[in-house]
């Protein structure tokens, strides 16, 4: 029955992201995975086919079914001033960019024009006037528009409004008004809030420095709002972040020192005054995904033990994954519930394999690594190659730091001040920060890697998971190896189909203007996999550099760029490759030139400098100073323009005037749009097919009315980056198409959507 129950919860996943993503490769994925059931001459009953394919059915339709909600919902409210009233679910409170504090609230929506709402909305940098945390479970009035989480603006990068909808929440909001409303919460709301306020005191009151303040935080509730960036990378670095975030192994922590006591006290009331611990946990850490999945799991191991009835983690797991996603079956795009999944997963199916051969404490570790260290390197491009030696000695801090803490969590309801026991906690605190600051060496232990193939990690998990489980074992008792072979060729089918249906536009693009936000940058490939960019972003108060540009490289298969071109030095142009530099690998950066340099780069691709004569560094307007770069890739021809005004785009002309050296196939527009460029007579001596506009969210009105009519008027093909997000170019057949990665309203539905366009 286990391994049934996991095979259904595995269709009802692949049914749920088949709505999303390609409906078709999906069903060519169901049909080859049945016949792999067929193959296998073990009987597993004619019923299980149907239930299988059922689950993979509801998983369709409850995607389906979330999607055209989230049709409903965006027309309805996006970008409308109006008034909601909802409960906050959640609260933390930052220190903004001028030091004053400001917050940020999650308000579940109950009603709408006396209506089900059943969504949440994410208020950003609310500036109260009243003590923000006082407002966690209280009913408030919300006013303030209403906008829709921009999707991922770069192929195969971080998607947030994709980590939004997982948690349920579908609108932010940052120009909200919230104030109090009259109704009082409901018991479990003040109960709740209590506990909410009292672990804000708690962590107030420690006599501790700001950043192991942070940690403690970080550790007992699983909110890093207070830890400093850097603290976080380290741990991420060293591959034990999930120390942060309270997950299984806090659990598990707490589970063990309870078995302990078992042993001694076998009472029916202390197993139940555990449980009672476990649900108040759950609460004060606001049931995370693998919070409520390790309480679940407990509860359930706790009760088969009282029943005498066997406990299986697989099926336990599989069942709590059913609940959870048909909860919310965005669910499944969350990085939490795949990384809980998938450990969970490994060690039920490689535990018992590696216990034979060593302890079981240390099988279950191996496992866990195994389980998450490939999906670690695809998601986040980082793997710990020591991981496992670094997680011994922070675990065994964790497991003494997190009882003290709770124990002192637990005396604050009744005595406010400080005591012994919370001196020790920051004593312990300070000592697992300076422990994990020695393991990190700066981050020499951590390598970064470029996503590997999905062929590979798709391979790799089904291998692991076939090569560990009993049915190998059965096949080759009964020395039925031509089934293992078919087995293991329908697993790289099945590898190759997945991997089939990854591949994007963008990975045939010769050149791509990736989103950056407010700035430029252009990246170019040659036909030898060499690749160099022009610009590359930059904000002051954003390491574009290592938050946008190194994830966006290291997805898409890039772990070195040949060289950088630098247009001018203003910040959102040059400070993005100065950030990526530092943890990149750039052959070259090249920010001074003159006229008739030239540069050949890979095969196909060539560089000339078109102006200045020569740069001018003294002069006030940096923007006169750029660079203007003409790329030639394999015939195609992008004139890259920097920031010059109408007076360069002058100067420029005039030296150029009837030589046709202006002339390009695409040309990045000027300044971002801004109306003191893009001249009439410019636009006609460069005679571009089509224009990109680098740009994001500004004050300075950029791209202007004027020039994106300008450009329409006179026919040019116009992408821009604040709305299409990445663009990239490709050329087939001697033929230029353009693909981009932020698709429309009307076309972020999936196969849904899809389908509603057959029909009408």
């Amino acid at each position: 029955m286990r391994r049934k129950l996991f095979i259904c919860t595995l269709f009802l996943i692949l049914g749920t992201a088949a709505s999303y993503f390609y409906f078709l490769f999906s069903i060519i994925a169901v049909a080859v995975s049945v016949l792999l059931l067929k193959i296998v001459k073990i009987d597993i009953g004619q019923t299980i086919y149907k239930v299988i394919v059922c689950f993979f059915i509801a998983g369709f339709m409850m995607m389906s079914c979330c999607q055209l909600r989230e049709m409903v919902l965006y027309k309805s409210f996006d970008g409308q001033d109006k008034e909601y009233t909802g409960t906050v679910e959640s609260v933390k409170v930052r220190k903004g960019k001028d030091s004053t504090m400001q917050s940020e609230f999650i308000i579940g929506i109950q009603n709408f024009n006396n209506s089900i709402f059943g969504t949440k909305i994410f208020v950003k940098k609310y500036k109260g006037d009243f003590e923000d945390y006082s407002l966690y479970g209280r009913k408030v009035i919300m006013k303030g528009k209403l906008q829709i989480p921009e999707s991922n603006g770069n192929p195969r990068c971080f998607d947030y409004g994709m980590y939004l909808k997982s948690r349920n929440i579908y609108f932010t909001s940052s120009t909200a008004h919230v104030e109090l409303n009259d109704v009082k919460p409901n018991g479990y709301n003040n109960f709740k809030r209590y506990i909410f306020l009292r672990r804000e005191l708690f962590i107030r009151n420690l006599k501790c420095d700001d950043e192991t303040k942070g940690l403690i935080k970080g550790i007992l509730f699983g909110d890093t709002g207070q830890m400093s960036e850097n603290l976080q990378d380290e741990f991420r670095d060293n591959g034990t972040a999930h120390v942060l975030a309270v997950s299984g192994l806090h659990v598990g922590i707490l589970y063990s020192i309870y078995r302990r006591f078992r042993k001694r006290k076998k009472s029916d009331f202390f197993t139940v005054s555990f449980i009672l611990l476990l649900l108040c946990y759950g609460v004060v850490t606001l049931w995370s995904v693998s919070v409520s999945r390790a309480i679940a799991l407990i509860i359930f191991k706790i009760l088969a033990d009282k029943l005498n009835l066997r406990f299986d983690l697989l099926s336990s797991v599989s069942g709590i994954c059913i609940y959870m996603i048909l909860k919310n079956p965005w669910i499944i795009f969350g990085a939490d519930f795949q990384m809980s999944f998938l450990a969970v997963t490994a060690i039920a199916f490689c535990t018992p394999y590696l216990s034979k051969w060593i302890p079981e404490e240390a099988a279950a570790a191996i496992s866990i690594q195994a389980g998450i260290i490939p999906y670690v390197a695809y998601t986040f491009n980082k793997v710990p190659v020591i991981a496992i030696i670094c997680n011994i000695p922070i675990v065994m801090v964790l497991s003494v730091l997190l009882p003290v803490s709770m124990t002192a969590f637990g005396i604050s309801f009744i005595v406010k001040s400080s005591n012994l026991i919370s001196d020790a906690v920051c004593v312990i605190g300070s000592l697992l920060i300076k422990l994990n600051e020695v393991i990190n060496f700066n981050g020499l232990f951590t390598v970064d890697v470029v996503s590997p193939n999905l062929f590979i990690i798709v391979v790799f998990y089904l291998l692991m998971f076939f090569m560990s489980s009993e049915l190998l074992v059965v096949l080759i008792h009964r020395k039925m190896y031509k089934d293992i072979t078919k087995i293991i060729c329908i697993i790289l089918t099945i590898g190759f189909i997945i991997f089939a249906s990854e591949k994007s536009d963008f990975d045939r693009a010769f050149a791509v203007m990736v989103d950056v936000g407010q700035g430029d940058c252009l990246h170019v490939k040659s036909k030898d996999n060499r690749n160099i960019i022009f610009d590359g972003g930059g904000r002051t108060e954003y390491n574009v550099g290592e938050k946008i540009l190194k994830p966006y490289f290291l997805h898409n298969g890039k772990s070195r760029l040949e060289g950088a071109f630098v247009t001018h030095l203003h910040t959102d142009h040059y400070k993005g490759i100065e950030e990526l530099n530092r943890c990149f690998k750039i052959g070259k950066v090249i920010y001074k030139g003159r006229r008739g340099d030239k540069y050949s780069i890979g095969k196909g691709v060539f560089v000339e400098i078109l102006w200045p004569e020569k740069q001018d560094f003294t002069i006030d307007d940096e923007n006169e100073n750029s660079l203007i770069f003409k790329v030639t890739v394999d015939g195609t021809s992008i004139l890259v323009t920097g920031d010059i005004g109408k007076d360069g785009e002058a100067r420029l002309i005039e030296r150029y005037r009837g030589t046709g050296i202006l002339k390009c196939d695409i040309l990045k527009i000027p300044h971002h749009g801004s109306k003191y460029s893009s001249s009439d007579e410019f636009l006609k001596e460069t005679d571009p097919k089509i224009a990109i506009i680098g740009v994001g969210k500004n004050n300075y009105g950029h791209p202007s009315d004027e020039v994106i009519e300008k450009l329409h008027q006179k026919g040019i093909i116009t992408y821009r980056t604040d709305h299409h997000g990445a663009v990239g170019v490709i050329k087939e057949r001697g033929r230029i198409r353009l693909c981009h990665q932020r698709r429309k309203r009307s076309e972020v539905f999936g196969t849904l959507q899809w389908t509603i366009k057959k029909v009408y």
